[in-house]
């Protein structure tokens, strides 16, 4: 995955391995006995599904191909290697039992349906209406895609799309494991869920949906903003947080008075960044939101300087742009990664 870190909310990242695992869908229509996978770096096959037991080579390599079983119309193949910032590139599924030496690679005819894995999700299905009396169809919800006021998150897509991603949007509940697929029966590389209104809750299947896809590898972008304590949480980013053991703080928003943006000590400017793929290459981003207060088994790879402080929401204000005694100090865990399943 390229270093991709969204500013105005608290984040944290999900992925089967951080992104070094895939769960390729037979795309085919009928029954798969072989699978062709193709990486942009040598890699080793650390795991994989039984379903295909035999893999070639069994070293490193940027090629490999998976035999020996079946996967039915409606079945996949999960694998996982290392090292872990190493992109999947492309896969093919084949119908045959021929497997390709790999002194030559697959044969013209021996698989089909090439594929990429670079795919992108986005959830739209609980958007904060920005601008309500003007509303134009597909715009003025908050980090909408195709949103290109200052609230939206095209520039975000933008970027992806220049980095080989595909991106598209689920506008429909409820989140299902076939909602995710494309029209040709593919899975997303990542699900991204930004800043989710509160005002409808994630059902339990629908987390439970989400979980499944991380667990068999799949990535999540998911980013929260800050809300009340009085306001329904559960319909925030913070349900599915919990669900893996790790939550976002409410009634509050970040502040720092040295490494701000302008006059706003709420823009805070973020350059502590740990060692790990997600934050490679990554030197600093403006930063409008709250923190990770539970982060779990995650790693902590971005946090405030230690002179920010948690400038809590209290009765019938914002914040006063004051730091209290009470109120949480720096450094304060920001952007986290979890390996899960």
């Amino acid at each position: 995955m390229r270093a991709v870190v969204l500013g105005l909310i608290g984040a944290f990242v999900l992925s089967g391995a951080v992104m070094a695992g895939e769960y390729l869908m037979n795309n085919l229509g009928r029954t798969a006995r072989g699978l062709y996978v193709t990486f942009d770096s040598p890699v080793v096959i650390t795991s994989y599904g039984d379903d295909l037991m035999n893999i070639s080579p069994a070293g490193e390599a940027t090629e490999f191909t998976f035999s020996g079983g079946e996967v039915d119309r409606y079945g996949g193949q999960w694998l996982n290697w290392e090292p872990a910032d190493v992109r999947l590139v492309s896969y093919w599924w084949s119908s045959n039992t021929i497997v390709p030496t790999t002194a030559t690679g697959p044969q013209p005819g021996d698989f089909e349906s090439a594929q990429t894995a670079l795919r992108v999700v986005s959830d739209e299905t609980r958007m904060f209406r920005k601008s309500a009396e003007d509303y134009e169809e597909g715009r003025g919800y908050e980090q909408a895609i195709d949103e290109d006021a200052w609230y939206g998150s095209s520039d975000l897509a933008k970027l992806l799309r220049d980095n080989e991603y595909a991106v598209d949007a689920i506008t429909a509940s409820p989140i299902t494991g076939l909602a995710l697929l494309d029209d040709d029966g593919r899975r997303p590389a990542v699900l991204m869920i930004l800043e989710p209104t509160h005002e409808r809750t994630y059902t339990e299947s629908e987390i439970s949906a989400i979980r499944l896809f991380v667990s068999t590898g799949g990535g999540l972008f998911l980013a929260s903003s800050t809300w009340r304590a009085d306001e329904a949480s559960a319909g925030s980013a913070d349900a599915i947080a919990r669900a893996f053991d790790v939550s976002f703080r409410y009634s509050g928003k970040l502040h720092d008075a040295t490494d701000h943006h302008s006059d706003n000590l709420h823009v805070v400017r973020v350059s502590n960044w740990g060692e790990h793929p997600i934050a490679r290459d990554v030197r600093g981003i403006y930063y409008q939101g709250t923190y990770l207060d539970e982060t779990g088994g995650a790693t902590v790879v971005g946090e405030s300087d230690d002179d920010a402080w948690f400038d809590r929401y209290r009765a019938g204000d914002a914040g006063d742009d004051v730091k209290q005694a009470d109120e949480e100090a720096g450094p304060l865990p920001l952007f986290a990664v979890l390996e899960y399943g």
